[in-house]
């Protein structure tokens, strides 16, 4: 938990205003993170790693295809594995008799809702700025996050 309080402590200053963005999200991975250390439950940074493992296969995918290089080859199969860590300890403490496999699929459906999701977002960026990322603060941002957050857990 030390290693998460580190990260919001660095990602606090990066909370854009999501309400004048045109974010498919209400939230952005850095709130996440404070709602992680304000309530301590998981659940909150579960949800960042898969949004996080979403957007970095999406930025790993653009790069390899633009650049020959992926700049960020294991964070999806880290940021699940953590999420589903994360998941099933939940799952416990709720008393749920959730198998292994039944949380894997439930941080799979999870991860392809998210990577949709920012598929669309990066996709419509591109289409009107001619980036994916880059002229939208926010999504800019969110990159950042999620670059952070992977420092944070181990490259």
């Amino acid at each position: 938990m030390k290693k998460y309080i580190i990260v919001l402590l660095l990602l606090a200053f990066a909370v854009p205003s999501w309400a004048e963005a045109g974010a498919p999200y209400g939230i952005s991975v850095t709130q996440l993170i404070n709602k992680t250390n304000e309530t301590n439950d998981t659940t909150y940074l579960s949800i960042s790693l898969k949004r996080c493992a979403a957007m970095l296969n999406l930025v790993n995918g653009i790069l390899l295809r633009d650049t020959g290089e992926a700049r960020f080859p294991e964070a999806t199969e880290k940021f699940l594995a953590s999420a589903a860590g994360m998941d099933g300890v939940k799952a416990q403490e709720r008393g749920a008799n959730s198998s292994r496999g039944d949380i894997i699929s439930r941080v799979s459906e999870e991860y392809t809702r998210h990577r949709e999701q920012y598929l669309q977002w990066m996709t419509s960026n591109y289409d009107e700025y001619g980036d994916y990322w880059g002229s939208d603060p926010v999504l800019a941002d969110e990159l950042d996050s999620c670059k952070m957050l992977l420092g944070a857990i181990g490259k």
